[in-house]
């Protein structure tokens, strides 16, 4: 994954026929971290993280009789 990403940043903009790749621009850098964990998920059988539920808000208590 190390190399994928070296590559992806060093070496992809010259072999790219489009001279406006930016490998740095914040939305590539989010695909590619995107891609990159569910490249390894898949290769190590490793599901992704469910996201985390928000907790019910409480209940206000009743007053007793």
């Amino acid at each position: 994954m190390i190399g994928a990403t070296v590559f992806y940043v060093a070496a992809m903009a010259p072999l790219v026929p489009n001279a406006n790749f930016q490998p740095l621009a914040p939305e590539k850098v989010a695909a590619h971290k995107r891609d990159a964990l569910r490249t390894v998920r898949l290769l190590l059988g490793i599901s992704a993280p469910t996201p985390a539920r928000k907790k019910p808000a409480p209940r206000p208590k009743r007053k007793s009789r």
